[in-house]
């Protein structure tokens, strides 16, 4: 029996990594009755895929899938940012039952409002040191094919490379959770919204303080996670397993 939610946000699927969770990801949005879908940033990895990745049939499916949905009536909202490539250069596209923006507020059933950016905003390392950021990618990058040379294991779905488990760990040495709670509430705050939802740090997320919410989707990688309005009108972290 499909789920059915009024909204869906996912965020940081990064389709064209070798190990996106792309067969997942088909599934969950196949099983899943959704009025509106947002996408928080990051749906291709386009600096992995011209690199490392590679274009499959489950990359295919999903963009089909979405197409089609939209066709059929599903609302669907791109935020954009900093993996979105030429994406980034366009601005407050709207056609149809599609929109690409830069941020956006959600209202729901229960009239909270609530801010949606990607949340690189926060990054310091990706605006104010972007030598030191394509220094940590090769880092990264080069991890990954050491491993792919030793691990037979790194293609499959269900596997994190040891890659990524670093980069979670350096991006929450870097960025802890208390410092991001502290901005994304004063960021809710300065928008005049009950609370802020934010993608970007691939850690799954829900605090409320001071009155306020803060919720990070967590990414479509490791996590496989996603903000979803509940029957109660409230918004809820879901995981798809």
């Amino acid at each position: 029996m499909k789920k059915r939610y009024s909204t869906v946000i996912i965020s940081d699927t990064h389709l064209g990594k070798p190990n996106a969770q792309t067969k997942k990801l088909l599934e969950f949005l196949q099983n899943t009755e959704i009025k509106t879908l947002i996408i928080n940033g990051d749906l291709i990895d386009f600096r992995q895929l011209s690199f490392l990745g590679k274009r499959t049939d489950n990359e295919t499916n999903i963009m089909n899938h979405l197409v089609e949905r939209v066709n059929n009536g599903m609302k669907m909202i791109y935020v954009k940012w900093n993996h979105d490539a030429f994406i980034r250069k366009l601005h407050h596209i709207h056609f149809n039952n599609m929109s690409i923006v830069n941020e956006l507020i959600i209202t729901t059933k229960n009239n909270k409002r609530y801010y949606l950016c990607h949340g690189d905003r926060f990054d310091f390392i990706n605006h104010r040191m972007p030598r030191l950021w394509k220094t940590l990618n090769l880092f990264y990058t080069t991890l990954y094919l050491l491993e792919k040379l030793v691990n037979k294991n790194i293609d499959e779905e269900w596997y994190v490379p040891h890659a990524e488990r670093v980069k979670l760990f350096f991006k929450r040495f870097l960025f802890p959770d208390k410092k991001i709670h502290r901005k994304a509430l004063r960021l809710a705050k300065k928008k005049n919204c009950e609370g802020t939802v934010l993608g970007h740090y691939h850690r799954p997320d829900h605090i409320r303080k001071w009155w306020r919410e803060y919720l990070n989707t967590g990414d479509r990688v490791t996590s496989c996670s996603a903000v979803v309005e509940n029957k109660k009108w409230n918004l809820e972290i879901i995981y798809q397993r």
